[in-house]
Order: C-alpha cells, then structure tokens, then sequence
C-alpha cells in the first residue's frame, strides 16, 4: 500500500503475528511489538503511517503508549484493539488521546481490520494535505504581505518625493517672480543656495516659501495702511 508502515503493538505474540500476517498480505510494510516500551523506541527511531495497538499490556498500557505516540509523531494514525473489559478505555482513546477508530477483539472478520486500517490510513493522508494546503496558503500569505509592505514602502517614499518636487517647483516659481529669472536660473540659485548651506533642496524651498509668505503678509499690511496726505 505505497508507502504506508505500521506498527503492530501487542503483548500476546499469536495475536501479533497474526495481525502481522494480515497486514503484509495486505501490502503494508508492518513492524512489531509485544511491549508498549519497545514500541516507544521503535517510534523514536522510525517513522510510520499507523500504529494498531492493544489496550491493555503489562507495565506500559496503551493509553499511556498512544500519549507517547501522539508527542513522538503527531501525524500518525491510531487504532486500538480492545476487549470488552477495556472498552471505557479505548472510548478515552477515541475522546482524549486521539485515536482514530477502535477493533473489539476478537475479530469478527479481516474485512473488519481491513476497513478500519483504510480508513484510517485515507484520513491521515486528507490531515497531512490539509496541513500541507494551509502551509502553502501561509507561505503565500506571507509573501503577499511582504510584497504589499514594499510596495507601501515605495508609494510612501514617491509620496514624500513628489510633494518634495512640489515645494521645489513652488519656490522656483516664487524665484522666477519675484527676481525676475528664468525657470532654469531659479532652480540653479536654489540648487546653489542649499549646497552653500550644507541643506537638502527641501529645507531652501520650505524656507523660500516660508519667507514669501511673510512677505506676502507684509504687502497686504502696507496695501491696508492709509496713504500719506
């Protein structure tokens, strides 16, 4: 079945092997275990699809495996074999430990073990692509964020360049009034103006226009005056 591997974990070496038969008739590629702790090893070390496991085994239960399981390979699938006497416990299983589908033993039929592993199995590969969707759509996310914070950047930055130019063309033109010059003479004087001063083309406008501001305030003062008799 692909690349699908799974782990058998039962204390009872003829349930074991048994399960260990079906499965690799099946097509899987199936590894063992008659102890809980020899399965928590074999998950540190190697990676697998789905763990079908017996509730209920000396020292190490399968409760306390499948929390092993779920901190060592969260994406694995989970089956649990239970009898009758340990049914409550793989219902918390299901509930709590997040175990996919649980098998009464003893078995009614192979179709029944084969139904539970398939379907398990798909449900794990529809989890693994959803995962991988919603890292696709975050990466994107991401990029498209950053692609819209530079181009804000940009816009900003010719923003703050055109209403430059704006204030530039704005005291050239007040130059061009005022001094009679014409537009490439004042856009030199300014130039000239802000170099002799260690300013930035900005700083000369602003104050050009500042100043003829003031100036304007002033004519419209003396227009207002009452002439001398």
């Amino acid at each position: 079945m692909g690349n699908d591997r799974i782990l058998v974990v039962d204390d009872d070496v003829q349930i074991l092997h048994f399960l260990q038969r079906c499965l690799t008739e099946a097509g899987y590629e199936v590894a063992t275990a008659s102890e809980a702790e020899a399965a928590v090893r074999q998950l540190r070390e190697e990676a697998f699809s789905l763990v079908l496991t017996d509730m209920k085994m000396p020292e190490m239960d399968g409760l306390a495996l499948l929390k092993e399981a779920r901190r060592l390979r969260p994406d694995v699938a989970i089956i649990v074999l239970t009898a009758h006497g340990t049914f409550e416990n793989a219902i918390a299983a299901l509930r709590e430990e997040g175990a996919y589908d649980y098998l009464l033993k003893p078995l009614e039929t192979l179709d029944v073990l084969s139904e539970a592993v398939q379907k398990a199995l798909a449900r794990r590969r529809q989890l693994l692509q959803d995962k991988e969707l919603m890292r696709e759509l975050e990466e994107e996310n991401r990029t498209l964020s950053q692609e819209v914070e530079t181009r804000t950047r940009e816009l900003t930055l010719a923003q703050h360049k055109l209403e430059a130019w704006k204030l530039v063309d704005r005291a050239r033109s007040i130059l061009m009034k005022r001094l009679g010059l014409p537009a490439d003479r004042a856009l030199n004087l300014l130039r000239d103006k802000s170099r002799s001063e260690q300013r930035t083309l900005q700083d000369t406008a602003s104050e050009i226009v500042a100043k003829d501001a003031f100036f304007m305030e002033l004519e419209k003062r003396l227009d207002n005056l009452p002439r001398a008799q």
